[in-house]
């Protein structure tokens, strides 16, 4: 019995190490600060990351279809300079320009250029419009 708890226990926390480990672009946003990142851009597969010669920050562009719709390169290992929001080693764009071409991901403020029109993942429950009655019933 004990060591079925210990089992249990050792597999909680490796979960929970997984999923603090992963950060998301509006992590990065709520805990970071806004910076002016210069480095060589590159991808390994789906991941972006910036090489700054003192630190490989992970670049969190937001959806693929959003990144395909501006014409941001899939393949990428150029020199870029990324504007946006810093955490750690984490990096949400605000605009990355790459080869004089600047492509914008988020507002000023951190807001995502793709809110709203995704697949609703953020939406209230109910499937509601968001527009309310207006207090008129």
């Amino acid at each position: 019995m004990k060591t079925l708890r210990l089992s249990f226990l050792v597999m909680a926390l490796v979960i929970a190490a997984a999923f603090y480990g992963t950060a998301e672009g509006r992590d990065v946003v709520d805990r970071g600060e806004y910076h002016e990142l210069d480095g060589t851009l590159y991808s390994d597969g789906a991941e972006y990351y910036l090489d700054t010669g003192s630190v490989v920050y992970s670049i969190h562009l937001g959806p693929d279809w959003y990144s395909t719709e501006i014409g941001f390169p899939a393949d990428v290992r150029d020199h870029a300079v990324v504007k946006g929001f810093v955490c750690d080693m984490d990096a949400a764009p605000v605009a990355i320009t790459l080869a004089d071409e600047v492509y914008a991901f988020r507002g000023d403020d951190g807001r995502p250029l793709w809110a709203g029109r995704g697949n609703g993942r953020n939406r209230p429950a109910g499937g509601g419009t968001g527009r309310g009655t207006g207090g008129n019933r």
